[in-house]
């Protein structure tokens, strides 16, 4: 995983279109205001994924009523594999 790129909110905001490019690199972008972070700007795939993995973090099934699409998924999972 490549190192996030730091930034001074003042920076970011005044050079905007170069850090959405450094973005949608594949790279992080963290916005520090008084040396602390604020925020990060990531990808719009990064952003997917990370939605994806908050959605599927709060599901809840009981083994006996899981759907078949996730018993699919279980029953086919490779391991070190991330699912997409």
């Amino acid at each position: 995983m490549d190192e996030p790129t730091v930034v001074p909110a003042s920076k970011f905001a005044k050079n905007f279109g170069l850090y959405r490019d450094v973005a949608t690199s594949g790279k992080t972008v963290l916005v520090q205001s008084h040396s602390r972070v604020v925020g990060g700007y990531v990808s719009k795939e990064k952003l997917d994924y990370y939605e994806a993995l908050e959605r599927r973090d709060r599901q809840v099934h009981i083994v006996g009523d899981l759907p078949d699409d996730l018993i699919s998924a279980i029953e086919t999972a490779e391991y070190g594999k991330p699912v997409r």
